[in-house]
């Protein structure tokens, strides 16, 4: 498989570190891929007090595989409002967050992630519609499985806090995977079906850029280390009524 040209220096700044060297898909190619990296768009500065914010809500002991955190939390809040990050979600379309989870493989807390999609969306109550199902409750939030139409539209933004070389579980993604699906799921997933993936080195301050429906994974790190991430879906349509968004006011 023939990769697509590398974003380095797309926002006109250098790299903060020097181990990320694989191609990755551009911004201008997101919606047919499905995933693309924004080098550097945070600097150390600029991450430095998004760290301990990110830190307090890992700190709870029940958030080992990831704390949620509302979408008006002030650490969701900066990274939104970052203008490189605005800009280039705004080029994408007209969204909003309406759901935002910090994970962190580190040398206590170290696990890989099978391959797999994010097929579940949070909203504010619970309304029988079609296409809508099965239903869940995940930290006291009703959570339910949308049509794949629904995911398709939507956008996950994945700020690296720390480097996140192959070697520390690195996101890994196939491409175009979000298109493998119509309006209705499937009886069975078409599955991996021994595409090449291609993997998401982040450094410190990267930006990933992810479709859920996109087919995803990541290892166990063989060099554990921090690798805290903020993840933020975002989505442009409003949901069937009376179904919404559970960070809708």
């Amino acid at each position: 498989m023939q990769h697509p040209p590398s974003l380095e220096g797309l926002q006109g700044k250098p790299p903060l570190h020097t181990h990320v060297q694989s191609p990755m898909p551009p911004l201008t190619d997101f919606q047919s891929l499905g995933c693309a990296r924004l080098p550097t768009n945070f600097t150390p500065d600029q991450l430095a007090p998004l760290i301990p914010l990110a830190d307090d809500a890992l700190s709870d002991p029940s958030a080992r595989a990831g704390a949620r955190i509302p979408t008006t939390a002030p650490l969701v809040q900066t990274i939104l409002a970052h203008a490189p990050l605005a800009e280039a979600i705004a080029s994408l379309g007209d969204y909003r967050p309406v759901r935002a989870i910090v994970f962190d493989k580190s040398p206590d807390h170290n696990w890989g992630v099978p391959w797999h999609r994010d097929t579940t969306i949070a909203v504010r109550e619970k309304h029988q519609v079609p296409g809508f199902a099965p239903w869940s409750i995940k930290d006291n939030v009703h959570h339910v499985q949308p049509p794949p139409s629904v995911l398709r539209t939507m956008c996950t933004v994945r700020l690296h806090l720390d480097p996140s070389p192959a070697t520390n579980g690195a996101l890994r993604c196939i491409p175009r995977s979000h298109l493998d699906l119509d309006d209705h799921w499937p009886d069975q997933d078409p599955g991996h079906q021994n595409r090449e993936p291609i993997t998401l080195e982040a450094n410190a301050g990267d930006v990933v850029l992810m479709n859920p429906l996109t087919l995803h994974a990541s290892s166990k790190s063989t060099h554990p280390a921090h690798r805290r991430v903020v993840h933020i879906e975002m989505a442009n349509h409003p949901l069937p009524k009376p179904l919404q968004w559970h960070s809708d006011a």
